[in-house]
């Protein structure tokens, strides 16, 4: 009897050390299934906290950016009105010939007279006497006080994160070489006015400017990655970056994290 017990025990011990090792393989398999979920999850919840933060700035930014625009343009409107006053009641007591004369010879730093049509975004149409023409402020000169505002501002706000904003201005929606003009940014200020093509390559082998263009042309924005270097650093890191179109001025702007 005794002899049975044993040979019982023999087999009822190793089934029952087996069973114990089975069950904690299969809880920690379970427990890991579980950890990395959750860190998974924690991941996709970072990213997305980062991608809505980049959104956020990029969105704040360009309502900065339009609220400037319209200012100049309303500020540059009224100018125009107050130099058509000027005008006219320079010419009122003209003859044709002296109009005429006066359109051709006019002269000014900020604003145009002719007598064709101006594709300008403030202009008017005026008409003394006989004589019609359209008058307008120049078009560059509304850019540079926009570009000048907007550098300021993107400058004064470069955060302690190595997050800051840039802006490309693009030519040629088709892409390829100078398709844009590097027009602001904080972390290679001496590149400004530099011109970019859709072939450059980061550190990778990576075509970003390839991607974000053809994001830009296909939703008018996009997230994307590529390598860069940190700013006020030597170090190359990968970027997290967001970029959209504010399409009054054919900006591309951008921000991103390292």
């Amino acid at each position: 009897m005794k002899q049975k017990l044993n040979i019982i025990m023999l087999i009822i011990i190793p089934v029952c050390i087996i069973l114990i090792v089975f069950t904690r393989v299969k809880d920690y398999n379970h427990e890991k299934e579980i950890f990395e979920q959750y860190i998974s999850d924690l991941e996709t919840n970072i990213i997305q906290e980062y991608k809505n933060h980049l959104k956020n700035t990029i969105n704040t930014t360009i309502n900065v950016i339009d609220s400037s625009y319209t200012r100049i343009i309303k500020n540059n409107t009224k100018l125009l009105e107050n130099e058509i006053k000027k005008i006219s009641k320079d010419l009122e007591k003209s003859d044709e010939r002296t109009i005429l004369n006066y359109i051709k010879e006019y002269k000014n730093n900020l604003i145009i007279i002719s007598r064709e049509n101006l594709s300008m975004t403030v202009k008017k149409s005026v008409i003394i006497k006989t004589v019609s023409f359209y008058i307008g402020v120049k078009e560059e000169e509304l850019n540079k006080i926009l570009e000048s505002e907007t550098r300021s501002f993107i400058y004064k706000n470069i955060n302690d994160k190595n997050g800051y904003v840039w802006i490309n201005k693009v030519v040629n929606f088709k892409g390829g070489d100078d398709y844009a003009v590097r027009l602001i940014h904080p972390n290679l200020k001496n590149t400004e006015g530099k011109l970019l093509s859709t072939n450059m390559q980061d550190i990778k082998g990576n075509k970003p400017f390839l991607e974000e263009l053809n994001g830009i042309n296909k939703r008018g924005e996009l997230f994307f990655q590529y390598y860069f270097k940190v700013i006020n650093s030597k170090f190359i890191s990968k970027k997290l970056s967001y970029a959209k179109l504010y399409k009054k001025q054919n900006w591309i702007v951008a921000t991103g994290i390292p």
